[in-house]
């Protein structure tokens, strides 16, 4: 295995997960820094970027930024790139008619650019994402590296309690117009809106008895990867990660079918799993594929 030490590997976030930031990429930031013992994790701010500016100038052949969809027209154009894209800014437009001020706008513009710029690699932690990145630009598809998470050993269901249903609802795209709905349609039911960090979210996923994703758009979830880890029955609207695992399935165009959300979910309560996904997709497998991505620079300087 080759030594990464010779170059300047620089996992550039908006937020990092040590400053209590527990969302998709400072979490993808973090457990990055497990595979690569001398990347070295930047924090959007105007020192960060004045530094990766100053890095472009003195040490362009031998420095890797590793950044998001979002960050990635901040990383000078001589800087040999590598952007997880975790979405297409123009799908999510299109489909959340919540999204669609002049900010959403501007993502989308944005993110156009960001295709025809220099020095740049571009992986996709889904399947699903990595087509729509092929359909919607008309290039080739983008490499697949679904992230790992850490299995949850999940603990036997109380038949005696109320069956918990966990998700991620924080917003339209999520769907959390439809919970109120849900929870009076299915009062012995209890849903579960993830609240938590990191460290406390195996209370959660150890008394679950089910997962809903309801997403419109969404290149990958690590709340439903942490779900497929503990062996979770999941309900998943056909985006992100779920042609990956194991799921029930529905159109997202379906979401607001409450009578079909009902149905399926009842049905994924009586459900159980023996297998998951990361029985066969370990840290070492997901190590290797980001470290053969990191060598198509390191091979070139």
């Amino acid at each position: 295995m080759k030594d990464f030490n010779s170059l300047l590997l620089i996992s550039f976030v908006k937020n990092r997960f040590e400053d209590g930031d527990y969302s998709g990429v400072p979490r993808f930031d973090w457990e990055l820094r497990k595979v690569f013992s001398n990347l070295v994790s930047l924090s959007d701010c105007f020192y960060s970027r004045l530094y990766l500016f100053y890095l472009s100038l003195f040490f362009s052949s031998k420095t890797v930024v590793i950044t998001c969809n979002e960050l990635s027209l901040a990383v000078p154009k001589k800087l040999n790139t590598i952007v997880v894209h975790h979405g297409i800014a123009q799908t999510h437009f299109d489909r959340d008619e919540q999204w669609r001020d002049s900010e959403a706008q501007l993502f989308c513009h944005a993110q156009e650019k960001m295709y025809k710029l220099p020095n740049r690699i571009f992986v996709s932690p889904s399947m699903w994402c990595a087509t729509e990145f092929s359909n919607h630009y008309n290039v080739k598809t983008a490499c697949v590296i679904p992230h790992w998470v850490e299995p949850i050993k999940k603990d036997p269901i109380d038949a005696t309690k109320k069956p918990i249903i966990l998700g991620d609802w924080r917003s339209y795209n999520k769907g959390d117009y439809l919970i109120d709905t849900l929870k009076e349609r299915m009062p012995h039911v209890e849903f579960l809106q993830l609240k938590c960090t990191y460290y406390t979210r195996m209370h959660f996923y150890k008394r679950a008895s089910g997962y809903l994703s309801l997403s419109l758009s969404e290149g990958a979830n690590y709340s439903m990867a942490d779900a497929e880890s503990a062996k979770i029955p999941i309900l998943s609207t056909d985006v992100g990660l779920a042609y990956e695992f194991n799921c029930n399935i529905i159109s997202w165009k379906d979401r607001d079918n409450i009578d079909l959300l009902e149905n399926k979910l009842t049905q994924l309560l009586t459900q159980s799993k023996s297998s998951s996904f990361y029985d066969t997709w370990t840290f070492d497998d997901w190590s290797d594929a980001w470290k053969k991505v990191v060598s198509r620079f390191y091979d070139s300087h």
